[in-house]
């Protein structure tokens, strides 16, 4: 991932209340900023936004911009996940091919798809 373009992860959602206005804000912001790299990101208030929804009082909106930051905060993570499985992929093509014993693959595959599952569920929201 050399060619990076993107603001690097990891990336965290942040739901604050404005006490003023009395509107929850919800944001992904970088766990990590740098001042310099993230400048383009920068608020009045000096955090840095990789996107920020639309402020709002309803609850039920809250709930859903909350669910839609979570799966944009864990889209560094999803990136690296696929990276990782074409790699995963190149290995047990050339595994099948060589002839690789059959018992062996599966515990590859099982281990794969135990590493993919745990990475969409901390997308959904659930426990990674």
């Amino acid at each position: 991932m050399a060619d990076v373009k993107h603001t690097p992860g990891p990336w965290k959602v942040v739901s604050s209340v404005s006490f003023e206005s009395g509107l929850t804000y919800v944001s992904v912001q970088p766990e990590h900023s740098d001042a310099e790299r993230d400048k383009p990101l920068a608020m009045a208030n000096g955090e840095f936004h990789v996107c920020r929804m639309s402020h709002t009082a309803a609850r039920h909106r809250i709930t859903l911009y909350e669910a839609n930051a979570r799966l944009i905060a864990a889209a560094p993570e999803l990136l690296t996940e696929l990276e990782v499985r074409e790699g995963d992929l190149v290995m047990l093509r050339r595994a099948i091919a060589e002839g690789d014993p059959k018992e062996e693959l599966l515990i590859r595959v099982g281990d794969m798809l135990k590493e993919t599952r745990a990475v969409i569920e901390k997308a959904k929201g659930g426990a990674a």
